[in-house]
C-alpha cells in the first residue's frame, strides 16, 4: 500500500472519531461526500455492500427507458473494457440501478449489484455515481477514497447522462478490484454517455432529426451533431455536439429556425443522404436526416433479451448482416424458442428497415392452401379465387426480409416449386404464366438437422444448398454466455418487484428446456402472480421452475442464510422482526438459517 493510501486510511479512521479531515488530503467533491456519509449515520467499518441490507425496488418506466437507452453503449463498451472483476453500471438520478453490464458468473462483492439496487450515499457512503449524481461531473474514486473499508480495494470513475434539455438523468458507472488508466476510462465512458444522450435524443416524438458534422467520418458516431426539428422548420432540440457547433446556447433553444443558422436554400431538400449545407456566416457542414429514429416502441428488449451480450451470437449477427447486404441466403438453426425469429427480425431492423418483414411457418400453413399463399394466384384459377387475383407471401416481401420458418417441415412435394424460385429469383402465380422478379433477401430457419434431413429423404438437397448460404447456430438458453443477463432481463420488467435471493438462485440454476421463449412466458406469468408484492419469491415461480431448488441445494441454502442474515442485520438481531418481514415464523427462520 503506498503513502497516500495508508494517510487517507489513517483520516478515515481519525475522521469517524470527528476529527476534520486534513486540508488538501481529499479532492473537495469526496470530501464533501464524506461528510454526508458520516452525517447519514454510517460507519466506515460496517459491511454494507457485502452484508449489509441494501434497498431494493421495481424499476419505474422512466428507469426501463433509460436502461434501454444506455444497454447498447455498456455492450459495446463492454468489449473494450470488460474484466473479470470489473462491472459497468448505470443509475438513476435517485442513486438506483438500472442496467449492468458484468460478467457471467461473477461473484464476490459486485455480485451485489443488481437492478433495482440504491447504492446512494446513505447505502454504500462515497462512490464515483454518488459525486457525480451531486455535483454533475465526472468522478474518480480510487481506494481509500472511499468512505467505508470495504472499497478500499476498489476503483470507480463515472459521468453523468443527460437528458435532452440538459436535465441529469443518472450516472454512468465503472467499478472493480484493482486500479485502471482513469483518463482513459473517463474519456471512454464520455463517448458511452454522449451516445446513451444521442439515443434519448432519437426518441423524440414529431421531430424530424437532423445530423450535422464538419467531417463526414465523425456522422453516426457518438460525437454527431443532432437537431430536431419540426416540419416548419423551428429547431425544438440540440444535442451537446450541436450546441458548439452551431453555437446554439441551450439544449432547448427558443424561437430559433433553420433559416437562421443556413441559407434559405440550402436545407430544402434534405433526406437521408449527406448533404453540404452552407450556414448564414458562410461556412459548410455535412447534413442528412435521420429517416429511421429510435421509437420507444423500437423491439430494443427483443434485441437486447435474444441477441444478448454473448459474444459467440453478437458476431455471428455481424456475419449475418454481411450475408443479407450481399443478397447470401441465411439459414439459421437451433432448439426451439432460442430465437431465430426474433434474429432474423433484428437482421431487418438493422439491415432492411424501411422494407417489408414477412415470416412463413412452413409447419403451420395448410397442404391445400400453401401453393396459393406462397406463390399467389390469378383471377379465375380456381373457385372462390378472389376477382382479379392476389398477391402472395413471396412476392409482398419486396425488396425486405423473407423468412421461411419451419422450413424442415415444409411439405416435399413444395420443395421442387420452392427451389425453382429461388434458383429463377422469379414468382409464377398459381394459374398465371406471368412471372413477377423475387426481391427479397431470403432467411430460413429450423430447429431440425437438414443434413438428416436429406440423408433420410425428408428434404431435397439442391434446395438445401440453395438455402445454406451462410449458417448461423444459435445455442441454446442453457449454453449462453450471458445467460445470468438473459434471466435477470427478463426479470426486470416495469412495476415488477425483484427477485429475491432465494428466488433467483433457482430460476439461475434451472436449465430451461424451452430456451427463451419459455423465460419470457415464465416471466409473464409471475409479473402476473407477484403484483403488490415486495418482492419475487420462491412460492411465484411456476412448479417447474421450482423443481430444480433440489439440484443445487447448496448454493440454494447458501442465498437462503444471506436473505435471514441480512434481514437480521437490518433489525439488529429481532428474531421476531425480521421472520415478519420475511412472511415466514420464527420456526422456520432458525431452520433456514441452519440449512434445513
Amino acid at each position: 500500500m503506498d503513502r497516500l493510501q495508508i494517510e487517507l486510511q489513517t483520516a478515515r479512521q481519525n475522521f469517524a472519531d470527528g476529527v476534520p479531515l486534513p486540508i488538501g488530503l481529499l479532492p473537495d467533491p469526496i470530501a464533501r461526500s464524506w461528510e454526508r456519509s458520516r452525517a447519514a449515520g454510517l460507519s466506515p467499518w460496517q459491511p454494507r455492500l457485502a452484508r449489509g441490507r441494501l434497498d431494493i425496488l421495481p424499476l419505474t418506466d422512466a428507469d426501463t427507458h433509460l436502461a434501454e437507452c444506455v444497454q447498447p453503449e455498456l455492450e459495446r463498451l463492454w468489449e473494450l473494457i470488460g474484466d473479470s472483476h470489473w462491472m459497468l453500471f448505470c443509475v438513476n438520478p435517485e442513486n438506483r440501478i438500472v442496467q449492468t453490464r458484468k460478467p457471467a458468473g461473477i461473484d464476490g462483492p459486485l455480485s451485489a449489484l443488481h437492478a433495482g439496487r440504491r447504492v446512494g450515499e446513505v447505502d454504500v457512503g462515497t462512490t464515483a455515481p454518488a459525486c457525480t449524481l451531486v455535483d454533475g461531473l465526472p468522478a474518480i474514486v480510487a481506494g481509500n477514497q472511499h468512505y467505508l473499508q470495504e472499497f478500499s480495494q476498489f476503483f470507480c470513475v463515472s459521468v453523468p447522462l443527460r437528458g435532452v434539455g440538459g436535465e441529469l438523468l443518472g450516472a454512468l458507472d465503472l467499478t472493480g478490484i484493482g486500479t485502471r488508466n482513469a483518463g482513459t476510462m473517463l474519456e471512454r465512458l464520455k463517448h458511452a454517455a454522449l451516445a446513451t444522450e444521442n439515443n434519448f435524443f432519437l426518441a423524440l416524438a414529431d421531430c424530424r432529426i437532423l445530423e450535422l458534422q464538419h467531417d463526414p467520418r465523425l456522422m453516426g458516431s457518438p460525437l454527431q451533431a443532432l437537431l430536431a426539428v419540426r416540419e416548419d422548420g423551428t429547431v425544438c432540440g440540440a444535442n451537446r455536439a450541436a450546441q458548439q457547433l452551431l453555437g446554439i446556447a441551450s439544449y432547448r433553444p427558443h424561437g430559433l429556425n433553420l433559416e437562421h443558422l443556413f441559407d434559405r436554400g440550402s436545407h430544402g431538400q434534405l433526406n437521408a443522404a449527406s448533404k453540404l449545407l452552407t450556414l448564414t456566416d458562410g461556412s459548410r457542414l455535412y447534413a442528412r436526416l435521420l429517416d429511421q429514429p429510435l421509437s420507444k416502441s423500437l423491439p430494443i428488449r427483443a434485441a437486447r433479451c435474444a441477441l444478448g451480450s454473448d459474444r459467440r451470437v453478437n458476431a455471428r449477427f455481424e456475419d449475418a448482416k454481411k450475408a443479407v447486404v450481399a443478397n447470401l441466403a441465411v439459414l439459421i438453426t437451433g432448439p426451439t424458442g432460442c430465437g431465430k425469429e426474433v434474429f432474423a427480425r433484428e437482421l431487418h431492423r438493422q439491415c432492411t428497415p424501411n422494407a417489408p418483414f414477412v415470416a412463413i411457418n412452413c409447419a403451420s400453413l395448410p397442404e391445400s392452401l400453401i401453393e396459393s399463399e406462397l406463390f399467389g394466384y390469378a383471377e379465375g384459377s380456381f373457385t372462390g379465387a378472389r376477382k382479379g387475383g392476389s398477391m402472395g407471401l413471396l412476392e409482398s416481401a419486396g425488396n425486405g426480409i423473407l423468412l421461411l420458418d419451419e422450413i424442415g417441415d415444409m411439405p416435399f412435394a413444395l420443395q421442387s416449386r420452392l427451389l425453382r424460385v429461388l434458383q429463377e429469383r422469379q414468382i409464377t402465380r398459381v394459374g398465371s404464366t406471368v412471372t413477377v422478379p423475387l426481391k427479397a433477401h431470403i432467411i430460413a430457419a429450423t430447429h431440425k438437422s437438414l443434413p438428416a434431413l436429406v440423408a433420410s429423404g425428408g428434404f431435397r438437397e439442391d434446395l438445401f444448398y440453395r438455402l445454406d448460404g451462410m449458417r448461423i447456430a444459435l445455442p441454446s438458453l442453457n449454453q449462453r454466455l450471458d445467460k445470468e443477463q438473459l434471466v435477470d432481463a427478463f426479470f426486470q420488467r416495469p412495476g415488477m418487484p425483484m427477485l429475491d435471493a432465494e428466488a433467483r438462485a433457482i430460476v439461475h440454476a434451472y436449465d430451461w428446456p424451452g430456451n427463451l421463449r419459455q423465460l419470457e412466458n415464465v416471466a409473464a406469468v409471475v409479473a402476473i402472480l407477484a403484483v403488490g408484492a415486495c418482492a419475487i419469491t420462491v412460492n411465484h415461480l411456476p412448479e417447474e421452475v421450482r423443481g430444480t431448488a433440489a439440484v443445487a441445494p447448496r448454493s440454494l441454502s447458501a442465498a437462503t442464510r444471506d436473505v435471514i442474515e441480512r434481514t437480521l442485520l437490518a433489525h439488529a438481531g429481532n428474531v421476531t422482526a425480521a421472520a415478519k418481514e420475511l412472511g415466514i415464523s420464527r420456526t422456520t427462520l432458525y431452520k433456514r438459517l441452519s440449512g434445513r
